[in-house]
C-alpha cells in the first residue's frame, strides 16, 4: 500500500472515530436525564413557586427567550458545521471509500431511526399515562404545559419520523425550551 493511501485511510479511520465518538456524546447527552433527590429540588417546580413579580416574571422569560433563540441559533450553525466536515473528509476518499463510508452512515442512521423511534415512543406513552392520572381541567392544562415547553402538540409524539443524520442533529433537548417559564 502506498504512504498517501495509508495517510488517506488513517485520516478517514480518525475522521470517523471523531464522528462516531461526537455522536456517541451528543447522543448520551440528549438521552441524559436530570436526576433529582429527596433533598433536591422537586422537577414539578414552576416560576410560581418562587412568588415572582410581574416585573421579574417578565425580565425571567425574556433571559430565557433569549437563550432559547440562541440556542436554535448554535444548533443551526453546529449542522452547518457538520455538513462542511463532512463533505471535506468525502473529497479525500476514494471512489471505493466513499461506497464504505456510505454503508457505515446508512448503518448509523438506521441505527439512529431505530434509537430515537424507541425515544419518541418512552415519551409518547409518559405523556398518556400522565393524563390517564389527571382530571378533564387538568388535562387541559397539562396539554397547554405541554404545548409550551415542547413548542408543538403533545400528540406529534409518533414513532421518530425526523430524519437523523448527522452528530449536530443529535443534540441535547433543547434546555432553554425546558427552563423557560
Amino acid at each position: 500500500m502506498k504512504a498517501s493511501n495509508v495517510r488517506i485511510v488513517v485520516i478517514v479511520t480518525f475522521a470517523l472515530a471523531l464522528i462516531g465518538g461526537a455522536a456517541a456524546g451528543l447522543l448520551a447527552a440528549r438521552l441524559a436525564l436530570p436526576s433529582f433527590t429527596s433533598a433536591g429540588p422537586s422537577p414539578a417546580l414552576t416560576l410560581e413557586d418562587l412568588h415572582l413579580s410581574t416585573d421579574q416574571r417578565d425580565r425571567i422569560r425574556g433571559i430565557w427567550q433569549n437563550v432559547r433563540d440562541l440556542s436554535e441559533d448554535y444548533y443551526k450553525q453546529g449542522r452547518v458545521l457538520d455538513e462542511n466536515r463532512d463533505k471535506q473528509v468525502q473529497r479525500l476518499l476514494t471512489p471505493q471509500q466513499m461506497v464504505d463510508y456510505q454503508k457505515i452512515y446508512d448503518g448509523y442512521r438506521d441505527q439512529y431511526t431505530l434509537l430515537m423511534a424507541k425515544r419518541e415512543k418512552v415519551v409518547k406513552d409518559a405523556i398518556f399515562q400522565t393524563k390517564q392520572l389527571l382530571s378533564d381541567s387538568q388535562r387541559l392544562k397539562y396539554e397547554a404545559i405541554l404545548a409550551g415547553r415542547l413548542g408543538e402538540s403533545p400528540d406529534r409524539h409518533d414513532s421518530g419520523q425526523r430524519e437523523p443524520a448527522t452528530p449536530a442533529q443529535s443534540r441535547p433537548a433543547d434546555q432553554a425550551a425546558l427552563l423557560q417559564p
